[in-house]
C-alpha cells in the first residue's frame, strides 16, 4: 500500500530548489524549498511496486501542481526582483537628479558668495572713499573757517585804512588850503612892493 505523508515547515532561506534523497529506512524523499519555504515528500517502497496504479497517476498530478506552485513562486519572486531594480532603477534616477540639483544649488550658492565678497569689498571702498571725503570736507571747513577769519581781519584793516585815508585825505586838504592861502598873501605882497617901488 502507498504510504504518502505530506510535511510543511518554515526554514530560513534555502538555495535548494528540488532535491530527492534516500533515507536508511528506503524511502524516498523529494524535498522542495523556494523562499523559506520547504515541502517534504515522503515515498515508500510500496510506491515503486504500484507504479502503475492510480495512486501513481495522482501522485504524478500532485507533482505536476508542485511544480505549477514552484514556477508560480518562481516567476513572483522574479517580478519582485525585477520590480526592486526597477525601484533601484528609479531610485538611482532620483538621486542623480537630486545630485545634479545639489551641485546646481552649490554652484548658485558660490556665485552668490562671490557677489556678497564683491559687495563687502564695494562697502569697504565706499567706506574709505566717505572718510576721505569727510576729512577732505573737515579741511575744506577749516579752510573756509580761517579765510573767513582772514576776511574780517582785512576788512577791519581795510575799514582802518578807510579811516586814515580820510584823515590823510583832510589833512592833505587842509595843508593844501594853507599853501594855497600863502602863496595868494605873497603874491599880493610881492605886487605891493612892486607897486610901491614903480
Amino acid at each position: 500500500m502507498l504510504q504518502m505523508m505530506m510535511q510543511t515547515r518554515e526554514t530560513s532561506q534555502s538555495q535548494e530548489i528540488y532535491k530527492k534523497t534516500w533515507d536508511a529506512s528506503g524511502e524516498q524523499r523529494l524535498v522542495v524549498s523556494f523562499q523559506g519555504a520547504k515541502e517534504v515528500m515522503i515515498i515508500t517502497k510500496d510506491y515503486l511496486q504500484l507504479r502503475h496504479s492510480s495512486q501513481y497517476i495522482y501522485y504524478i498530478l500532485y507533482v505536476l501542481c508542485l511544480n505549477l506552485k514552484i514556477i508560480y513562486a518562481f516567476v513572483s519572486f522574479s517580478i519582485q526582483i525585477i520590480t526592486t531594480c526597477d525601484t533601484d532603477t528609479r531610485w538611482s534616477k532620483e538621486n542623480e537628479i537630486l545630485k545634479s540639483q545639489l551641485n546646481d544649488s552649490a554652484s548658485e550658492m558660490s556665485k552668490v558668495k562671490a557677489n556678497e565678497d564683491e559687495m563687502a569689498s564695494n562697502v569697504c571702498r565706499i567706506g574709505e572713499e566717505l572718510e576721505e571725503s569727510r576729512e577732505e570736507k573737515a579741511q575744506i571747513k577749516e579752510k573756509l573757517e580761517f579765510m573767513g577769519e582772514t576776511k574780517e581781519a582785512l576788512e577791519a584793516e581795510m575799514k582802518t585804512l578807510g579811516v586814515q585815508t580820510e584823515q590823510w585825505r583832510k589833512a592833505a586838504d587842509a595843508a593844501a588850503a594853507v599853501l594855497s592861502g600863502e602863496c595868494e598873501m605873497n603874491g599880493r605882497d610881492g605886487s605891493r612892493s612892486l607897486d610901491k617901488s614903480l
